[in-house]
């Protein structure tokens, strides 16, 4: 078990060490085209959907705070404004990039000897590995960050927004803790943990997909795989950021 999650991790470095070595790829226009297609197509997916479930979150984490703090507003939301913008709005995100796009990227990928895919790009003089494996890495990681940003604005809008209908809290007020409360750094850290988180899913997505002898009987098996290993990833990931912008600090 500890020489296969070895062997696995080193499978992760030479992933990472491969498209580094070939981002330039994405200066031609068959792999710019995938890495924007990738993009666009996974901000449909994500985007979908996503305005009233991130209100809800926003409404939900405001009212347990003032239930938690007996109604003292102003510190109910200033712990939702750190919760989502340090921790909470990340994670979030980074769990609906995972099964809107992680999936499917992995999933395309493992389909595309059985469509021809790899042979074309041969016959075509492109690279078929770097086809595959840089575009998707590069999407999700992009991906992950300009979504995350997007979704704690709907969170906090939406939590600002119903705070003020429901519970009666000042919409000035509320809006005058957004501007105190975050700081360079809290955005700075949301970049830190978005990218990180978009790396995993990407990273997995990808190494997944070009598991050895996978074919369509064998699909479920690696989507479930991917979304299990991305889960521990993530979390893991989370644990040793937070460690150090709480635990250092401290």
């Amino acid at each position: 078990m500890q020489r296969g999650r070895l062997a696995e991790a080193g499978d992760y470095l030479l992933l990472w060490r491969f498209c580094l070595a070939n981002l330039g790829v994405l200066r031609l226009a068959p792999y710019q085209r995938r890495c924007l297609q990738l993009f666009l197509d996974g901000a449909e997916k994500t985007a979908a959907g996503s305005g009233l479930r991130a209100a809800g979150v926003g409404a939900l984490a405001v009212a347990a705070a003032l239930d938690a703090l007996s109604a003292h507003a102003d510190l109910a939301v200033r712990m939702v404004l750190l919760s989502v913008v340090r921790e909470l709005g990340p994670l979030l995100a980074a769990l609906i990039v995972l099964i809107r796009v992680g999936s499917p990227v992995t999933g395309d990928i493992a389909l595309m000897p059985a469509r021809g895919e790899e042979r074309a790009l041969r016959l075509l003089g492109l690279s078929s590995r770097a086809y595959i494996a840089v575009p998707p890495l590069v999407a999700v990681t992009g991906l992950a960050l300009v979504f995350t940003f997007y979704f704690e604005l709907l969170v906090l809008g939406g939590g600002i927004g119903l705070g003020a209908l429901l519970f009666g809290l000042p919409l000035g007020g509320m809006l005058n803790q957004v501007a105190l409360l975050v700081t360079p750094g809290d955005l700075l850290y949301t970049v830190a943990k978005s990218l990180g988180f978009g790396l995993v899913i990407g990273s997995v997505s990808v190494h997944q997909g070009l598991r050895p002898g996978l074919d369509a009987a064998r699909l479920p098996d690696a989507l479930a795989a991917s979304v299990m290993q991305c889960l521990s990833l993530l979390l893991a990931l989370n644990a040793v950021l937070a460690w150090f912008a709480y635990g250092l600090a401290a």
